[in-house]
């Protein structure tokens, strides 16, 4: 049988065909959400790159517009290199698109002066091919713009996204024109997620895939998105466990809330959790990685909460809160508005203030629900109800314990000292004496790179606060020098005492904006010494289950 040869003009046409029909989009690399709900609704499993997709807000109120902004931001924040922001209307807050992960050293804004010179710089910024996403915000787009802006998409395979804005209800209409877009989505804002404190949850969204092509159309209730959407991890629902190597053998070193449920526990051979367990997830712990974003989250506390923050590993955070609490409404809307920053970022905390770091530990961990605020002088009582797991002690130790009959650390504060002693060395009592605040605990508090700071030790103590407030004004008098040489100004000041066993005390002052002017500094801080504690102390401990 004779080949054929194939006409060059005849197989051009045919390409040119396919492509204006959208055949070749079956085989385009997508961008999925990371949700099997929707994902699983879009042809290819996400959104096709090199496409052009349509975004609006379900209604015409700001609020839904900045969701659907909010929407396309995160989309363009999940690819990769430089996303082109195309707009009439200089209105783009970029403090918002960080928090869905599209930080500003990514953004290009080009600001034009009306929509046809605006559609002409979206599609010039999909033609170049070295985006990683176009977005621009239209009113009116209509068949033969969104064509060609579709066609230089699949050129360059940069994905688009056209906002829809409308500056009247009667420009609204022209969102139900046919036009060469892939998908067609609208964002309306719904009531937020409720929480189990007081506080404003994490907003919430209805999706609507108005049109999809080569799909079906369908509606989605979703949170807002932010810098971890599209993530493929777990679903809650799924058991999740982490390993880690102990000696010669793979136990679980940490357990998510449904694999607790499941009956897993801290301890476990890795094997035993897998057999007892179908579907079972099971990662490798990266405790160097958990270190370092533990340390991260108490530079945030220190920056946002209170001077004498640290880490507490392997899962919380220890803040004095002396003196700070009132700046944050009281103990109980600081440890609530604490939780829910939290919560929003995906971390499912507990939050507990007591007279003594280690009894604001043992109740973040056994009694808040998920805040708990300790009473002045009540944290004995509540130490002798808590198991003996609560003192921080080795996991030998504390089963030795149990084995030995004492379930709470009542059981084992009520006996002599001196065979426990013997048993167990001197880390139990040390522990006890600790949380019962007998023995000082002391903080060592977290301090950046970048911090500005001066210092001065005294050979006897000091405590006359007249001697205070002419050493404080000395040392302010340093600071300002300091950040004169830099040409900074301090909108935050902190000063912190080291007492005689080793404890911070600390006092912080703010102002509207940077100064460095010796005597403003100088008044707010001396202004308060009298408020200092050189007794007690109270501390707060935050537990951090991260999913």
């Amino acid at each position: 049988m004779r080949d054929h040869a194939v006409n060059p003009v005849i197989a051009e046409l045919r390409e040119r065909i396919e492509r204006l029909e959208g055949a070749g989009i079956r085989t385009r690399a997508v961008l999925p959400f990371g949700i099997p709900a929707i994902d699983g609704r879009l042809p290819g499993g996400g959104l096709v790159l090199g496409a052009l997709h349509e975004v609006a807000g379900g209604g015409n109120g700001a609020i839904d517009g900045a969701a659907a902004a909010l929407f396309a931001a995160g989309i363009a924040a999940r690819t990769k290199g430089k996303v082109l922001w195309c707009m009439t209307r200089a209105d783009l807050f970029a403090p918002a698109l960080a928090q869905v992960g599209l930080l500003p050293g990514r953004v290009i804004h080009v600001e034009a002066g009306d929509e046809k010179a605006l559609l002409s710089c979206i599609e010039e910024g999909l033609r170049h091919g070295g985006l990683g996403a176009v977005v621009g915000e239209l009113a009116r787009l209509s068949m033969t713009a969104s064509r060609r802006l579709q066609l230089a998409a699949e050129g360059s395979g940069t994905i688009g996204v056209a906002i829809r804005r409308w500056r009247r209800q009667t420009e609204a209409s022209d969102f139900g024109q046919p036009t060469a877009s892939v998908t067609r989505w609208r964002v309306s804002v719904l009531p937020s997620t409720p929480l189990p404190v007081p506080g404003v949850g994490r907003a919430r969204w209805l999706l609507e895939l108005i049109r999809a092509r080569a799909g079906e159309s369908a509606d989605f209730e979703v949170e807002a998105c932010d810098a971890k959407l599209g993530d493929a991890s777990p679903p809650p629902e799924t058991p999740l466990v982490l390993i880690g190597r102990q000696q010669r053998r793979r136990s679980v070193v940490a357990v998510d809330r449904a694999a607790q449920a499941a009956g897993l526990r801290v301890g476990m051979p890795a094997t035993k959790a897998q057999a007892l367990v179908s579907g079972l997830v099971v990662m490798d712990a990266d405790p160097a990685a958990d270190l370092k974003a533990l340390e991260r989250l108490a530079l945030w506390a220190l920056q946002r909460y209170a001077p004498i923050v640290a880490a507490d590993p392997p899962d919380g955070l220890v803040i004095d809160t002396t003196g700070a609490d009132h700046l944050h409404g009281g103990e109980e809307l600081m440890l609530s508005g604490m939780v829910n920053r939290f919560l929003h970022s995906g971390i499912f905390a507990r939050a507990a203030v007591a007279d003594t770091w280690g009894a604001a530990h043992a109740g973040a961990r056994y009694r808040a629900a998920p805040t708990l605020v300790v009473r002045p002088n009540g944290h004995v009582d509540l130490l002798h109800r808590l198991p003996v797991a609560a003192l921080r002690l080795d996991n030998a130790v504390t089963d030795v314990l149990r084995v030995l009959g004492f379930k709470t650390i009542g059981d084992v504060a009520s006996q002599p000292r001196a065979p426990l002693a013997l048993r167990f060395g001197p880390e139990l009592g040390r522990r006890i004496d600790q949380a019962m605040g007998r023995l000082a605990e002391p903080i060592d508090p977290l301090r950046t790179p970048d911090l500005i700071e001066v210092r001065r030790a005294f050979g006897e103590p000091i405590g006359a606060a007249e001697t205070i407030a002419r050493y404080t004004a000395r040392l302010v008098d340093q600071l300002c020098r300091a950040l004169e040489e830099k040409a900074l100004g301090v909108r935050r000041v902190d000063l912190l005492f080291q007492r005689v066993d080793n404890t911070y005390q600390a006092i912080r002052a703010g102002t509207a904006t940077p100064v460095r002017d010796v005597k403003r500094l100088t008044r707010l801080l001396t202004d308060r010494i009298e408020t200092i504690s050189w007794f007690r102390d109270r501390d707060h401990v935050a537990d951090s289950d991260h999913r």
